[in-house]
């Protein structure tokens, strides 16, 4: 099962082709709201890293850019109490993601168990 926003850059050309090659067949997908930062643990993760790590953090140029969000994620790396907290953390909590899997794997369920009895 692969759990997915509704972000338009999933609907790529080249998503579409894996899907068409018959990944579809062994994989299912159970797409989540176009925006629902609050299903994501990533979002805090994103929110910690802009707000407390990078924050006053002025870049000549995108190479330094990039030198500071790696250095950002090392110290951040060094943390993980601070990791545990975005997984648990009220926004994004894991039990909506399981309920929406839970809701998933028993339509799956369902329609294989109906498929068979038929």
């Amino acid at each position: 099962m692969v759990i997915w926003d509704g972000s338009p850059i999933y609907r790529s050309k080249e998503v579409r082709a894996f899907l068409a090659n018959g990944a579809a067949k062994q994989i299912h997908l159970e797409r989540l709201p176009a925006y629902a930062p609050d299903l994501n643990p990533d979002e805090a993760t994103w929110q910690y890293l802009k707000r407390v790590e990078l924050r006053n953090v002025c870049c000549f140029d995108l190479n330094h850019l990039h030198q500071q969000l790696d250095l950002a994620i090392l110290r951040l790396r060094h943390k993980p109490y601070l990791i545990r907290s975005f997984l648990t953390a009220p926004v994004c909590t894991y039990e909506k993601v399981y309920f929406i899997m839970r809701r998933s794997v028993s339509r799956i369920v369902s329609r294989r168990t109906g498929a068979l009895l038929n």
